[in-house]
């Protein structure tokens, strides 16, 4: 099971790396880990009904953004965290702690797009206008 985990493990306001070194949140050493050494990932312990999940890094066109991931009755759960900056410059255990309950929260599904475009064409079908965009002729 360990093979699983981040090397890094986040435990209230203190980050122990794989190295053993332990750093504090939001000091000047948590700024320099998340900006120079720049970890992928680090698994936050939590306790309670979620014993913790994984903070991961991911770069998105316009910088890095870190999410949280929990698996959960067999499905993988994903919750935007913060930005990089706001890693590096303003964490704090409230935030984590804030991100394990969303992660047991369920997620309102997402309307597709498929069924909102039926949904239209079932209330615009008493108009009178057909599929050619033209009002019907009465005969």
């Amino acid at each position: 099971m360990t093979d699983k985990l981040p090397k890094h493990v986040l435990d209230g306001n203190i980050l122990t790396t794989t190295d053993g070194k332990k750093i504090e949140l939001a000091s000047k050493q948590w700024q320099d880990f998340i900006q120079k050494v720049k970890p992928n990932s680090f698994w936050v312990v939590v306790g309670g009904e979620i014993e913790g999940y994984s903070c991961r890094r991911e770069s998105i066109n316009n910088g890095d953004r870190w999410y949280a991931y929990k698996r959960i009755r067999g499905k993988l759960k994903k919750r935007y965290v913060c930005s990089d900056e706001d890693m590096a410059l303003n964490p704090t255990r409230a935030m984590f702690q804030e991100m394990a309950k969303a992660l047991t929260q369920p997620v309102k599904p997402r309307k597709s797009s498929k069924a909102i475009a039926l949904k239209d064409c079932k209330q615009n079908s008493n108009d009178g206008i057909g599929r050619s965009g033209k009002k019907a002729r009465k005969m």
